[in-house]
């Protein structure tokens, strides 16, 4: 009788052996290259894609969303090649994604992400044919590419209800942590009118992420009643408080109200007093001192067509309204095919700014004909979210959330940069894809043991 080693295990993951055995053969090679002392990013490197090869799933998703988050504040700073740490980051990813999906079977999220990946690739060769071999261009690709790899992994992961808790509850632990560093940042700052980020990059990339965790923790309190969660959901909205962001709070109430319109039965109880709950964290900002003078400075703003005539900027608000002109100035220059994915970041840059709204980025960088491309995929995925929203089984709840959660993003993306602030992607990339990951019914008993 002869026996054999097998590399992985019936449903597809690595087996242990198989995983230790592939870490230790990437640390070798980091050790031999480790030598030469200019290649330390290589070793370092190396080290943690055999670390996030060899870990469990969930863990491995976890890790990429706290790392992404943490590192946010320097993602942009030049690193090594041309690259910074959030493309880095990125690359890692990508690797380690890559490896991790060795002998996996059954990828139902390749059916979205391959045409995403194909628009992706074409409107970065738009970019090389404009403007030649572009740093721009080539690390807005390893975003996107590392961003569709994280959701692939998630779908590969994920086969019942108990695997997406974990995951959310990995999300939610995350986020709580950056929430409790910008609560100390601004009880500790000794500066009453900053505005908080945390380890992000930016106050709004902070209350983005904020408003995600405070619906999914809504979510799992429908699930599963517990006090973790009520905790976590208060530390959330004081550290969404601490941001000052008035677009965090907009999509933190247009996630909520449209959560209480989708939901359905216990969950839309549950819904309206989470909506409640939003609604006292708006009274409180609008109210007091936290928030007062950023609500006094939209009383000041210009209407749209004074401000594209020059009539001073000042606030945030009449500033878009200016720039938003000065880009579709440039827009008009390549109307059809845009720029080249990844061209406002460095080079179609009225006012040295980035767009400030991602649908006019969208318009900016690939043109009438990749706006309307990117966004027939965008439709076909919410509908697809929509239809797990609708259908029977214990997924419903879940997808219902993750449905809200997305309104609140498509409201916010209308004056922000969603889709360029990376830690937030990361987590969206999670979230979908493990809903992609399950059966379509989803309909099966829950299992015992630790759901989070």
């Amino acid at each position: 009788m002869t026996s054999t080693v097998r590399l992985t295990s019936r449903n597809g993951d690595l087996t242990w052996p198989a995983r230790i055995g592939l870490a230790g053969l990437v640390l070798g090679i980091a050790d031999r290259i480790g030598r030469d002392p200019q290649l330390v990013y290589m070793v370092f490197g190396a080290a943690t894609m055999g670390v996030l090869v060899a870990v469990p799933a969930e863990m491995f998703l976890g890790l990429m969303v706290l790392l992404r988050e943490l590192s946010d504040v320097v993602a942009d700073q030049p690193v090594a090649g041309g690259l910074n740490p959030g493309a880095l980051l990125g690359v890692l990813a990508v690797g380690a994604g890559s490896l991790r999906l060795l002998g996996r079977r059954h990828l139902p999220a390749l059916v979205a992400l391959l045409p995403l990946m194909g628009l992706l690739v074409i409107w970065t060769c738009v970019g090389y044919v404009n403007y030649g071999i572009n740093g721009s261009f080539t690390r807005e690709l390893v975003r996107g590419t590392s961003i569709l790899m994280i959701a692939l992994v998630a779908s590969a992961s994920v086969r019942r209800m108990p695997d997406i808790n974990r995951l959310v509850a990995i999300i939610v632990a995350a986020t709580v942590l950056e929430a409790v560093i910008a609560i100390a940042q601004w009880v500790l700052g000794g500066d009453p009118s900053a505005r908080e980020r945390g380890t992000f990059a930016h106050p709004n990339t902070a209350a983005a992420a904020f408003s995600i965790a405070l619906a999914l923790c809504f979510w799992k309190l429908l699930d599963k009643r517990s006090k973790v969660y009520i905790a976590a959901a208060i530390l959330l909205a004081i550290g969404l408080l601490s941001t000052r962001s008035l677009g965090g709070l907009a999509q933190m109430i247009a996630t909520l109200m449209a959560y209480a319109v989708i939901a359905r039965g216990a969950g839309r109880r549950l819904a309206i007093k989470a909506l409640v709950f939003g609604v006292v964290v708006v009274g409180v900002f609008s109210l007091t001192s936290i928030g007062q003078g950023r609500v006094q400075q939209l009383q000041n703003t210009q209407s749209y067509s004074n401000t594209l005539q020059g009539a001073d900027q000042q606030n945030s608000l009449a500033w878009r309204f200016g720039h938003w002109g000065l880009e579709l100035k440039e827009w008009r220059v390549h109307p059809f095919f845009g720029f080249g994915a990844g061209a406002t970041a460095k080079i179609v840059q009225p006012q040295g700014k980035i767009p400030h709204s991602d649908y006019l980025r969208y318009l900016v960088e690939t043109g009438v004909f990749g706006t309307l491309a990117f966004g027939v995929l965008f439709v076909l995925i919410v509908a697809a979210i929509y239809r797990r929203a609708r259908a029977p089984g214990e997924a419903a709840p879940y997808a219902t959330a993750l449905l809200a959660i997305i309104v609140g993003l498509v409201v916010r993306a209308s004056e922000e940069n969603i889709t360029t602030q990376t830690a937030v992607m990361y987590v969206i990339a999670v979230l979908i894809g493990a809903l992609f990951g399950l059966p379509p019914q989803a309909a099966r008993p829950r299992a015992r043991g630790w759901t989070a």
